[in-house]
């Protein structure tokens, strides 16, 4: 049977976050020819619509999208390869839709087609979204791509659940620092550079002309408040790796006035119903265990922790949130270490020490 080319369609966009409302291309839509049926069986009286849907911000399938005929029940979730499928459909034409929880936080907003199907069709659709050029273009202006990127995702505060939109740190401050070489008579200077922005009313930020070559130190702040005694999260380390397209969301540790114990403050641990632990698994460049590894917190002099003959670090005492350590070990380069961790929760990961330096 027919099918028309989906036709990039924008819908309404949030006020919260105007930023691009991205077309989803057909890449290509095929009507599978049905069965052949007996003279005894008759012919089904409903169609299926199936195919995949392409995330050009990763490069890879897009997983966890809804793909649903509008106005109908009619619907289903991408699997881990990006397909779909959708049975019992009944012969006539429908608006397909596509929508995805990512896009939707980052503002934009994915376009809707329309398909004619007939009973005992099986059509197939291949989808992709928009050039990861064009969107960054449509989200930063002027954008140069070979050599800036975008960063952007949301600021939440550690402890609310995902999904509540109280968690989100609207207003609050995020800044990328970084370093840059430049020509300083016979040798190359460093210069210190950064980008700031504020988050929105729905805690999403997003900053342009972020270098995609090096690595870039993540700050988020929250507004200043007479009820905020202090702030011990919000920093991570992102290396945009030659991507135009980055996203990072950022949790911050925010401890009120009351919820900090002299003891706590003294020693930057988090009150004890807020503790979070990190447990490191510390190998070498052959994959082997590392034992007396360090790991330290920016501006400590005191260890965290210290791997173990089987490489195991345990760090326990930390506040939630995303965090930035080092890693030092005896005869190897610093090693950044960057974690998101939950409160009265245990995070694991397993690193590598940095490059062997010799003398």
């Amino acid at each position: 049977m027919a099918l028309s080319w989906f036709t990039p369609h924008i819908r309404a966009m949030r006020s919260t976050s105007p930023l691009l409302c991205a077309a989803v291309a057909v890449v290509g839509a095929t009507p599978r020819a049905a069965h052949a049926q007996s003279a005894a069986s008759p012919a089904p009286a409903t169609a299926v619509v199936l195919g995949s849907v392409y995330d050009s911000l990763s490069g890879g399938p897009l997983r966890g999208a809804e793909v649903r005929l509008d106005g109908t029940e009619h619907a289903a979730v991408t699997d881990a390869a990006g397909a779909f499928r959708i049975a019992g459909v009944a012969a006539g034409e429908y608006v397909v839709t596509v929508d995805h929880p990512a896009f939707d936080s980052l503002g934009v907003g994915l376009p809707y087609g329309r398909v004619r199907v007939a009973a005992g069709d099986s059509i197939a659709v291949t989808l992709a979204t928009p050039s990861v050029a064009t969107i960054a273009r449509g989200l930063c202006t002027g954008l140069g791509v070979d050599t800036a990127g975008v960063l952007l995702g949301a600021v939440r505060r550690a402890g609310a659940n995902v999904g509540d939109p109280t968690g989100l740190l609207a207003g609050a401050r995020v800044t990328a620092r970084w370093t840059e070489f430049v020509p300083a008579r016979a040798t190359l200077g460093k210069v210190a550079r950064e980008l700031a922005t504020t988050a929105d009313a729905s805690g999403l930020y997003r900053l342009c002309g972020v270098p995609n070559d090096v690595a870039v130190q993540l700050t988020a702040a929250p507004t200043p408040s007479a009820g905020v005694a202090d702030v011990r999260t919000g920093t991570t380390v992102v290396d945009l790796n030659r991507r135009v397209v980055t996203l990072r969301n950022v949790t911050v540790r925010v401890f009120d006035r009351d919820s900090l114990s002299g003891a706590a403050a003294t020693a930057g641990a988090a009150p004890g119903g807020d503790r979070a632990t990190l447990v490191l698994t510390v190998v070498d460049e052959a994959g082997q265990p590392f034992s007396g590894a360090q790991l330290r917190a920016a501006g400590r002099d005191a260890p965290l922790g210290v791997s173990d003959s089987a490489g195991v670090l345990r760090a326990g005492g930390l506040p939630a949130g995303s965090q930035s350590f080092e890693l030092l070990a005896l005869g190897h380069a610093p090693e950044t270490v960057t974690a998101t961790l939950d409160a009265r929760a245990t995070t694991t990961a397993r690193v590598h020490v940095g490059e062997h330096v010799t003398a």
